[in-house]
C-alpha cells in the first residue's frame, strides 16, 4: 500500500482470508483493526467474524473470540467501540453460540486450562452485558445446571459449572457439596475442585462447610491414593494467594478445633 494505513489494511485483509472456522483468529484482527484505526477495514471484519462465529465448532476459540468483543464493548473507550451496537450483536451472537457449546462439549482431553478460561469469559460477559444486551439469565442458568449435572462432561468443567452458578448466586450449597463427592476420586478431584476455584474463588473461601467436606475426602485417602491426587489438587490450589491459602488454613483449622478464634487471630 502507499500509506501506512492502507499496507496494514491490506495485511491485515489477506490474514482474515485464511482464518478459516477460526473465530478467535477473526476476532483478534477485528481488535488488531480498531487498534489500528481501519474503520472500513472493521466493518468488512464484521461480517467475516459473524460467519466464522456460526461455523466454529471449537469452544476454546469461540470463548477467546468473546474475550476479544467483551474488551472493544465494554472496556475500550479510546477506540470508540465501547457500547456499539455493532460490536453488541456480535459479542451477543458469539455468547450465545459458546453457551451451546459449553453444553455439547463432552470430555475434552488436555485442554483444561483453556476451557475454564472460556468458562470465565462467558460468566465475565453475561454479568458485564445483561442487562444492556438482554440476556436471558435463566438460559444462562439452565445450560450451566445441566452441565453441572451431565456425567459427559470433564471434572473441570463441571467444577467451573458449579462455580459460575455460585458467583451468580444460583448454587444449592448442599448441592455442590454433593456434587464434589461425586468427584471424590483421588484421580479426579483435583480437577473439579480446578473448575470450581477458577469461578468461585473468593465464595469458596467463605464456605466452612465445603472445606471441611474437602478435608474429609483427603483424609480418607491411603497412602497411594493421596500421592495420585496430590498433583491436581496443588494445581487447584493455585487459584488462590499465598495471602488466601493461609486463610483458608487457619479457617480449616479452627473448624476443626485446632485452634481457638484467638490463636487464629494471632496467626494471621
Amino acid at each position: 500500500g502507499p500509506t501506512l494505513v492502507e499496507a496494514a489494511a491490506a495485511r491485515l485483509v489477506e490474514l482474515s482470508e485464511v482464518a478459516e472456522r477460526d473465530a478467535e483468529k477473526a476476532a483478534g484482527l477485528l481488535l488488531s483493526a480498531a487498534l489500528a484505526g481501519i474503520e472500513t477495514l472493521a466493518r468488512g471484519l464484521h461480517a467475516r467474524l459473524e460467519k466464522l462465529i456460526r461455523q466454529d465448532g471449537n469452544f476454546a476459540s469461540v470463548s477467546a473470540a468473546l474475550g476479544h468483543l467483551l474488551y472493544l464493548y465494554r472496556y475500550d473507550e479510546v477506540l470508540n467501540t465501547s457500547g456499539r451496537g455493532d460490536v453488541g450483536s456480535l459479542l451477543a451472537e458469539t455468547f450465545e453460540r459458546g453457551l451451546w457449546l459449553l453444553e455439547s462439549l463432552g470430555q475434552v482431553g488436555g485442554q483444561d486450562k483453556r476451557l475454564l478460561v472460556g468458562v470465565s469469559t462467558l460468566l465475565e460477559t453475561f454479568r458485564q452485558c445483561e442487562e444492556v444486551l438482554e440476556m436471558d439469565r435463566q438460559t444462562v442458568v439452565d445450560v450451566l445446571a445441566r452441565v453441572e449435572s451431565d456425567p459427559m462432561q470433564a471434572p473441570a468443567v463441571r467444577g467451573a459449572a458449579v462455580g459460575a452458578l455460585w458467583r451468580l448466586g444460583e448454587a444449592d450449597p448442599s448441592q455442590v457439596l454433593a456434587d464434589m463427592r461425586l468427584f471424590g476420586d483421588p484421580d479426579k478431584l483435583g480437577d473439579f475442585l480446578s473448575g470450581l476455584f477458577c469461578l468461585g474463588r473468593e465464595i469458596v473461601q467463605r464456605q466452612e462447610d465445603l472445606l471441611l467436606a474437602i478435608d474429609e475426602l483427603v483424609i480418607g485417602y491411603d497412602d497411594h491414593e493421596y500421592l495420585e491426587a496430590l498433583p491436581a489438587m496443588r494445581l487447584a490450589f493455585t487459584y488462590f494467594t499465598p495471602r488466601e491459602k493461609h486463610h483458608l488454613a487457619t479457617s480449616l483449622m479452627q473448624a476443626l478445633g485446632l485452634v481457638g478464634r484467638e490463636e487464629t487471630i494471632a496467626l494471621e
